[in-house]
């Protein structure tokens, strides 16, 4: 399932939810532009794991990526460390495996807008810092 969100461009992001007995067990969004996709924000839960909606979704995703005429399926960040004790180096694995690139771009960056968003960029910092 996906919803369009811009008329003009009704494929550029589309959500995707995987569903079982009414209940959402895993989403994502597929961002479009030109001849790239990018797969943002995988989010499951434990409840329905043995299903792998995630995998689902991914392959759905995949395949409509493709169909729109999609020349670059990107899965997003990689692991910094290739250490074998670190969880994140399966991800990388399952992604070289299936054919893909590490590539290393500029990154991104965060702005805070407004007098609020400047508070409220100073709160998540302290935030993130104690966890």
């Amino acid at each position: 399932m996906w919803q369009a969100l811009n008329a003009e461009e009704p494929d550029r992001l589309r959500l995707y939810l995987a569903e079982y007995d009414d209940e959402v067990l895993s989403s994502a969004l597929m961002i479009s532009t030109g001849p790239r996709a990018w797969h943002s924000y995988p989010a499951s839960g434990r409840r329905g794991r043995e299903l792998r909606p995630s995998s689902l979704l991914l392959w759905r995703m995949l395949c409509e990526a493709l169909d729109s005429g999609a020349h670059t399926y990107d899965l997003r960040s990689i692991t910094p460390s290739l250490v074998a004790e670190d969880r994140l180096v399966a991800r990388l694995l399952f992604k070289t495996g299936a054919g893909g690139q590490a590539v290393e771009y500029l990154g991104e960056w965060e702005r805070p807008v407004g007098p609020q968003g400047k508070v409220l960029h100073r709160a998540l910092n302290v935030y993130l810092a104690r966890r």
